[in-house]
């Protein structure tokens, strides 16, 4: 996936509002102000109760509308109306009609904000992520086309690193006495099978889990990126973030931000840190910098996700997974964020966790690393997913059909061999749900082209049966008869058949399947 960026320049504060720029190579550049129909500490506080709120509603927010009455999608357009109007409107729409039918492209929202001015540092807890547009209904941030992103002014420059040969991760998932557990043990098994099918991908866990102890493994051993998993915290009173640790004793060890960045701040092969603990991605008007994130931007690493509010253990884990297979799959960081945030929704559309994560990033184009460029005219990147799926090497094809994919949007059968891929030849019952929803997401946009239907049809039906209940809250779209019906009109091709073999089902469905079209045979 390949970004243009949208910039989004916010400046100093007047009386008439807040100044703001925005340019787009493909849309040209417009300057204007905007303002707020409440003050931003308001919508702050009450953010957390409007995620967590029942069904969307499509209200529109007016200075005397009050703020109990407000949902995630009244705030999110609040904040779309506010800042994409008049000239700034006409820039981003002549932008996004610039890229309508670009292969592999996509609308990145950069936000810039100076913490340094007052003014600005205020605009910092706002929800930025939960831009909505109205008039389409969508929410900006649930689209890998349209990721957005907390682009911070610090002083600190990037320096490139080259992409490493593996891809070192190191978990710290401290488990203090006295805290409320967490199911860290989810999260651990996701890593492990990430390790087990990616083989350029290595995962180290911190033990003990204490800021001495980290300093240590750090200097002894090269990571890539570091992700915390466990509490944290941020103090309104003194503006300050907090993670906990453990002391060496099994008790809680309370960490302010700026002591976990010194800790980090000497190790350059650091490109990402994930912090996947409440309220890490706060900070306060009084002292933006004091919060986990903004302070470890503010030190000069690349790339930090962290949350804004307090998140479910459910969600922390639902996004880390989805997050990680996408960065392993060679995605941009803005893409993964985006993934693992429709992984989310997936789960509960009735809520507005999957904008509590906030990617903050100072690299321009969302590679933490140097990579070489595949050319879009080497054929040979774009076929190799299939045999390799035929061969098994389920990760192989995976990171092959995403990059076909990617090259080549419109190959409906590139997505089709992805989600066959990212079945991993396990039981198709046993997939995590984040998973068995992406599946179904290519498989039916396989069905809309005649070469990859025929197989498309097939797989989604056996995914339909022996996943998915008719009739449930986790059935989707197209109908198991739709299917069948479409099926029927669509035999698979002896290649098509080959591929198939790859995709482990049940009894129950290799029967429905040759019912329907296979006459008999059992592929």
């Amino acid at each position: 996936m390949e970004y243009d960026d949208f910039v989004v320049q916010l400046g100093s504060g007047t009386n008439d509002g807040i100044e703001i720029r925005a340019s787009c190579s493909r849309g040209g550049e417009a300057s204007g102000r905007f303002s707020l129909p409440w003050p931003p500490n308001q919508v702050a506080s009450f953010l957390p109760t409007a995620i967590r709120s029942g069904i969307q509603r499509d209200l529109r927010p007016t200075q005397n509308v009050s703020l109990s009455s407000i949902t995630a999608s009244g705030i999110g357009q609040a904040l779309f109306d506010a800042v994409f109007r008049d000239g700034v409107r006409g820039v981003f729409e002549r932008s996004l009609g610039s890229l309508t039918g670009s292969r592999g492209q996509g609308l990145r929202i950069k936000l810039k904000i100076d913490l340094s001015r007052a003014a600005q540092a205020s605009l910092h807890s706002l929800p930025w992520e939960l831009l909505y547009r109205s008039e389409i209904g969508e929410f900006m941030g649930l689209s890998r086309l349209s990721p957005i992103v907390r682009y911070l002014d610090v002083p600190q420059p990037i320096r490139p690193q080259p992409l490493p040969e593996i891809f070192r991760l190191l978990v710290v998932a401290p488990e203090p006495r006295g805290q409320q557990r967490l199911d860290l043990t989810t999260e651990r098994r996701n890593f492990e099978s990430l390790r087990q099918r990616l083989k350029d991908f290595d995962v180290q866990y911190l033990q003990p889990s204490t800021l001495f102890e980290l300093r240590n493994t750090l200097l002894e051993q090269e990571f890539h990126a570091l992700h915390f998993m466990g509490h944290g915290s941020f103090d309104l009173g003194t503006g300050e973030g907090t993670l906990f640790m453990e002391d060496g004793y099994g008790g809680a060890d309370p960490v302010s931000a700026q002591t976990f960045v010194t800790s980090l701040r000497d190790f350059q092969s650091l490109r990402l840190i994930v912090l996947n603990a409440c309220r890490t991605g706060a900070g306060a008007e009084r002292n933006p910098f004091s919060g986990l994130a903004p302070a470890l931007m503010q030190s000069g690493f690349p790339a930090v996700l962290a949350m804004q509010h307090p998140i479910s253990d459910v969600a922390a884990i639902t996004f880390s997974e989805a997050f990680y297979r996408r960065i392993g799959a060679g995605d941009p960081l803005d893409s993964a964020v985006s993934e693992g945030r429709l992984a989310i929704y997936s789960q509960d559309r009735f809520s507005a966790e999957w904008s509590i994560p906030a990617l903050f990033m100072r690299v321009p184009d969302g590679a933490i690393f140097r990579t070489a460029h595949i050319p879009q005219s080497d054929p040979s990147k774009r076929v190799t997913w299939r045999g390799h799926l035929v061969a098994g090497n389920y990760e192989d094809a995976s990171r092959e059909s995403r990059q076909a994919h990617a090259i080549d949007p419109e190959d409906a059968l590139a997505k089709v061999g992805l989600a066959i891929s990212l079945s991993r030849g396990g039981s198709l019952r046993s997939l995590p749900y984040a998973t068995a929803g992406e599946m179904h997401r290519l498989l039916s946009e396989g069905l809309l082209k005649t070469d990859s239907r025929g197989l498309a049809a097939a797989c989604l039906i056996a995914l339909k049966l022996d996943y998915f209940q008719r009739n449930s809250v986790r059935e989707m779209p197209p109908s198991l008869e739709d299917v069948l019906r479409l099926a029927a009109q669509s035999p698979v091709s002896e290649d098509g058949q080959e591929l198939l073999r790859s995709f482990q089902m049940s009894d129950r469905a290799r029967d429905a399947l040759a019912r329907v079209y296979l006459k008999g045979r059992k592929s």
